[in-house]
């Protein structure tokens, strides 16, 4: 898809969808929503507003925010958005065995979070340890269980057990 074709298909969906997973960029490059230059938390807060603005239906939006260290270590952070406060977990550093699925990995533990009636600072934290979790594993499939989400949000890395 071109960015206008992405933004059209978007733009007809959005007012459908309870949770969306968009991040900054595709906020600013395919919804071309301003982008008022402030630090990454505050434009991405203010971006989101005018989202459920435009959108009321929208219940949740949520990204993440990834820092490469280097071509097999990286850092991740979450965010959730509930119309009124973005919440945000803590950064995870990990070193990467297989990247692929660890979206989806974030997107279902986000879903999970939700379902599950997770406030949602707890909701963002699960969905991020998720995808933390995933980049150790190979495939596309996140192989591990909530036991073992909790545990790294409770305990940290070095105590995960499988």
């Amino acid at each position: 898809w071109s960015l206008e074709e992405a933004k059209g298909f978007l733009e007809k969906v959005l007012p459908y969808v309870d949770i969306a997973f968009l991040g900054k960029l595709d906020m600013t490059n395919i919804l071309k929503y301003k982008d008022n230059d402030l630090d990454f938390e505050d434009s991405l807060k203010d971006l989101y507003k005018e989202l459920f603005k435009n959108y009321p239906n929208i219940k949740y939006v949520a990204c993440t925010k990834r820092s490469v260290h280097s071509i097999n270590e990286n850092s991740l952070k979450g965010y959730i958005f509930d119309g009124k406060d973005i919440y945000i977990s803590n950064e995870y550093r990990f070193d990467i065995l297989d990247r692929v699925g660890g979206g989806d990995a974030f997107t279902a533990g986000i879903l999970h979070g939700v379902i599950n009636n997770m406030d949602s600072k707890k909701t963002v934290e699960f969905g991020v340890c998720a995808s933390a979790l995933k980049h150790s594993i190979r495939g596309d499939i996140n192989l591990v269980d909530e036991e073992c989400v909790i545990s790294l949000i409770d305990k940290g890395l070095q105590n995960i057990k499988r």
